[in-house]
């Protein structure tokens, strides 16, 4: 791994780390420990995904020789998992375990399926593309 994405990859375990603990609050019925849980970890992914966003992506970008459906596709599973996560939120309110639990898993699915992109795609081009 390189040193420059350390805290891609740090960031992206803390964040599935969370998730895996809502549920397990979820499933104990911890309503508070569960929404207190999910509020930190939807604030720490905003501010992930808006550096994504805002400097890693467009650093990518401005190398039109590149394949530029990677970040497309990126970006659409961003607006995916807002959207997912707004749901999880919803539920959540309502306070029905196995409602959540069941969302909370399709979203650690989607969740890991795009960290796993993206830890496959940015950490080869990180020196010659963030570097400079």
């Amino acid at each position: 791994m390189m040193e420059e994405y350390d805290w891609l990859f740090h960031e992206h375990s803390i964040q599935e780390e969370m998730l895996e603990d809502c549920n397990e609050a979820a499933n104990l019925l911890l309503w508070d420990e569960c929404k207190e849980t999910f509020n930190i970890m939807i604030t720490m992914m905003k501010t992930h995904m808006a550096l994504e966003e805002e400097v890693i992506y467009p650093a990518y970008e401005r190398h039109p020789d590149l394949p530029q459906d990677p970040v497309k596709a990126l970006r659409l599973e961003h607006d995916h998992l807002v959207q997912r996560f707004s749901d999880l939120y919803q539920i959540l309110k309502k306070r029905n375990s196995e409602h959540l639990v069941s969302a909370i898993k399709l979203a650690i699915l989607d969740l890991n399926h795009h960290h796993d992109k993206e830890e496959d795609f940015f950490p080869p081009m990180a020196g010659h593309l963030l570097l400079p």
